[in-house]
């Protein structure tokens, strides 16, 4: 099969075709390109250059800004001379305040009928719209009034438009290639929007987007007609949101004006419209909406925050309200790309998937908000796309910061480093705001990631405005969206703690002697007990504290007491305060210093910690400095070099008395320039128990590598402090994240209770099939890391069908209630007290059963 072409080959062939390039054969000289070509071609079909944009259009609505300004709809209305009002809005919406006021300055009118719907549904699908549709189309509307967020304001939409279009199907204006994206020729119906969230910006835009339940994912329809005439932005309207639903919109807010700023520049997107009717409204970025967006992006980070601490701030609420209408105004003009793309398979899939119910949202089917599930790839798509434009991703990190492009701190990073500092700063504020942790916090897996993939590769009208993907196709988009998608899975947390803070420093510039060449990337503003609660409330298993230095106890003690037996501890370990720190809520100790007094190993001090704790609870830390062509295990901060050799005589030696390994290579900790290949390798050669690399690792990609490289044998960790893909030298999301590819987690009984029997039986499923697998790698000889999960999975297994068969019981037992017979393992059992208090006669007399196996058959 031949490989996949990319849009960007099939043009540089057009174009260079269509340039000119005299024949030395013919002698060729004339200088008119594509014209002497065709002369000289005759009577073949002329070649014509693909031409790119050249013009871009600003459309937005009217916009009225202010607190009570609801009040003022019936006026318009009353104004625009309307026959008959369309009034949309949702089942919670209708019993608050926003829609009692709009429906009292409805009824001060005189002559004003209107009908309401109010069956709109959170995150429409296909279906629902389809019956506001209809509805519509049976009163004949001449103006439209929607009050309520996004979901209501892109249904009234729909409604306006199949009122006008009443013989065309729903999918004949749904954007290519899921429907037939027709263009929109006739005038709407004029449209009041009233939004009660401080979001989606629907008020100012062309867009509508729902569910297609049927393939999985969403898309929608844009279109400058279908814009409101006027967009009543009253302030007042979000003060009954909850805290979530305020966060999840922010953060499509967020989105929509960084994905907007960084589209592609609209002069090159194409081809060039043969009719300004076929523009499209997503243009790519442009210098109006980039005013627009920009200032969208600063107010939402310093003002989201302040909501999600106090959602009655009126204040930051009023500052998003208008935020959110100037990221509609940016990125209607503009366009969004590979946040908003991937989201719509990520929020689709979820209904037959993971079924995942984001918290504050009152409705009773499965729910990821679309702000969340745009967020969920946000640091990993800023990275990927950084490389086109450095200079406005750079501008993005400087707002982040709380800084200006100026400040040496964002001028001295390299072009070629932005995405990952930027990565960065985005995961650290959504950290902030208690986003869940990319697809495994919303419930999916690795094997989801295929179909992912698939519900996003039909969104050209977004993928078309995304840096280095929207001008290939095929397998090439394929392969980024994969590994975007693969950059969000799972996270193995570290706390690197210093000075009692949580920081994210370079390794090897640790020094008492000289204090000033510590380089800090970052210093959390968190404790670490915040950090350890976070990664509780996620279930992030595996983690440790690394205690760099004095003045680190406190701390330490309490991120152990935030999430005890389940982190790591490190830093000053030795036999005599290694059971102190397992009693204070370590799941295990890491030893280095202590086992090299003088810089000289001592084999006295391993067994001593090894039979003070038990060789299952400690875990040795062989951090590594390159001398020559050897290694050798670094102390004290990594700054001395002992007398160990590392090999495999000495980590054979090692493993006799601990039960894991933790690599540091220090030479590149921090450095983002790599990792060691070599040590790597080695490594693969070397270790026979589960063994932990860490430094260096730049990339997703690095994963695969180094289990190409130790053969399995080594697992991966990104981190100090990055999360999902680097160990580099950022500022950190939150402090560090050491991500580790496919662990399974331990499955609590209590948190199966509220599952129900279908979601028991996927979840069982899933862990036979992890078991599986896992027995496949013990056979051919997988890494020891990953044949201790073995233990791990058949427990999860069995509490899985303990809680599964204490339900049926309970279900039979409710059936059973009151009736006159039981089934037998619902009936009281004789127990031995029981038995001992029968008489002599009671005990002789034997039931039918008992009787007949006294008495077998004859024989034929």
């Amino acid at each position: 099969m031949m490989p996949a072409t990319t849009r960007r080959s099939i043009l540089r062939l057009i174009n260079l075709s269509a340039q000119h390039s005299p024949c030395p054969c013919h002698r060729c000289s004339s200088p008119h390109g594509a014209a002497a070509l065709n002369q000289l071609r005759r009577l073949a079909t002329p070649v014509h250059a693909v031409q790119k944009e050249y013009a871009f259009e600003v459309a937005a609505s009217n916009l009225r800004f202010g607190e009570g300004v609801t009040r003022e709809v019936g006026m318009d209305l009353k104004n625009m001379k309307a026959r008959k009002v369309g009034v949309f809005t949702d089942p919670i919406v209708a019993k608050l305040r926003p829609m009692a006021v709009t429906l009292e300055s409805l009824q001060s009118q005189e002559d004003l009928p209107f009908e309401v719907y109010d069956q709109v549904i959170t995150e429409p699908t296909e279906e629902s719209w389809r019956k506001a549709i209809d509805w519509a189309r049976q009163h004949d509307f001449s103006h439209f009034l929607a009050v309520g967020g996004g979901s209501v304001i892109d249904t009234a939409k729909a409604a306006n438009l199949f009122t006008v279009y009443k013989d065309n199907d729903l999918m004949d204006f749904v954007n290519a290639p899921v429907g037939k994206g027709l263009p929109i020729s006739q005038s709407l119906r004029p449209l009041i929007a009233v939004p009660t969230t401080a979001g989606t910006g629907s008020e100012t835009t062309g867009a509508a987007i729902f569910d297609v339940t049927s393939r999985a994912f969403k898309t929608g329809i844009a279109n400058r007609a279908l814009k409101p005439v006027l967009g009543v932005v009253d302030t007042a309207n979000t003060e009954t949101c909850p805290t979530e639903v305020h966060i999840s919109a922010g953060l499509d807010v967020l989105f929509h004006s960084m994905e907007s700023y960084t589209a592609i520049p609209y002069t090159e997107r194409t081809p060039r419209p043969t009719n300004p009717i076929l523009r499209p409204a997503y243009q790519g970025s442009n210098p109006v909406a980039d005013i627009f967006s920009m200032w969208a992006l600063r107010s939402t980070v310093k003002y989201l925050p302040r909501i999600a601490k106090d959602s009655t701030d009126h204040e930051a609420r009023s500052q998003m309200l208008l935020a959110a209408s100037f990221a509609g105004i940016g990125f209607g003009n503009a366009g969004v790309h590979l946040c908003h793309g991937m989201s719509y398979p990520i929020s689709g899939l979820n209904k037959r998937g993971p079924k995942y119910k984001h918290p504050g949202y009152q409705v009773e089917h499965p729910i990821i908000p679309h702000g969340v599930s745009v967020a969920l790839t946000g640091p990993a798509v800023f990275q990927f796309t950084a490389p086109s434009s450095p200079d406005r991703h750079r501008e993005a990190l400087a707002i982040f910061n709380n800084t200006t492009v100026t400040d040496p701190s964002i001028t001295s990073i390299p072009d070629s480093e932005i995405g990952s500092y930027l990565y960065e700063s985005i995961a650290r504020f959504l950290d902030g705001l208690g986003v869940p942790r990319g697809l495994k916090a919303v419930g999916y897996t690795k094997d989801d990631i295929p179909g992912l993939v698939e519900g996003t590769l039909p969104q050209r009208r977004v993928l078309d405005l995304a840096p280095n993907i929207g001008n290939v196709a095929g397998e090439d988009a394929r392969e980024h969206l994969t590994r975007i998608m693969e950059a969000s899975l799972e996270f193995k947390p570290c706390i690197d703690l210093h000075d009692g803070k949580v920081k994210q420093i370079v390794g090897g510039t640790l020094s008492d002697d000289d204090p000033e060449a510590l380089k800090t990337n970052f210093v959390a503003s968190q404790s670490a007990g915040e950090f350890a609660r976070l990664y509780k409330e996620y279930d992030l298993q595996g983690g440790h504290v690394i205690k760099l230095g004095p003045r680190n106890e406190g701390a330490a003690r309490e991120a152990l007491e935030g999430w005890p037996d389940a982190l790591q501890i490190g830093g000053g370990i030795t036999a005599t305060n290694a059971q102190e720190w397992l009693d204070a809520g370590a799941s295990k100790v890491i030893v280095t210093s202590y086992l090299f007094p003088g810089a000289k190993f001592s084999r006295e001090r391993l067994d001593a910690v090894s039979k003070a704790i038990g060789r299952d609870r400690l875990v040795v830390d062989v951090s590594c400095r390159r001398r020559g062509e050897k290694w050798f295990v670094a102390m004290n901060k990594w700054q001395d070099v002992t007398d160990m050799e590392v090999s495999k005589e000495s980590l054979d030696m090692l493993s006799e008395y601990c039960s894991e390994f933790l690599i540091h290579a220090a030479d590149v900790e921090g450095l983002c320039q790599g990792i060691d290949e070599e040590l790597v390798r080695k490594l693969g050669e070397w270790v026979t128990i589960p063994t932990t690399y860490a430094g260096g690792a730049t990339h997703v990609s690095d994963l695969a590598l180094v289990d190409s490289l130790s053969g399995g044998k080594v697992d991966l960790t990104y981190g100090s402090p990055c999360s999902r893909k680097r160990d580099c030298s950022q500022p950190a999301r939150s402090p560090a994240y050491h991500s580790t590819f496919k662990m399974p987690g331990k499955v609590k009984a209590y948190e199966l209770q509220s599952k129900s029997k279908n979601d028991l039986t996927k979840q069982l499923s899933e862990l036979k099939n992890e078991l599986l697998t896992l027995r496949v790698q013990k056979i051919t000889g997988g890494a020891p890391s990953k044949l201790t999960k073995i233990t791990v999975v058949r427990k999860s297994i069995a509490r899985v069908l303990t809680v599964m068969n204490h339900k049926s019981r309970q279900n039979l037992r409710e059936y059973y209630k009151n009736k006159k017979y039981l089934p037998l393992d619902l009936r009281p059992k004789k127990t031995r007290a029981i038995r001992r208090r029968l008489t002599k006669h009671e005990a002789s007399l034997e039931d039918g059963k008992t009787a007949q196996e006294g008495h077998p058959l004859p024989s034929a």
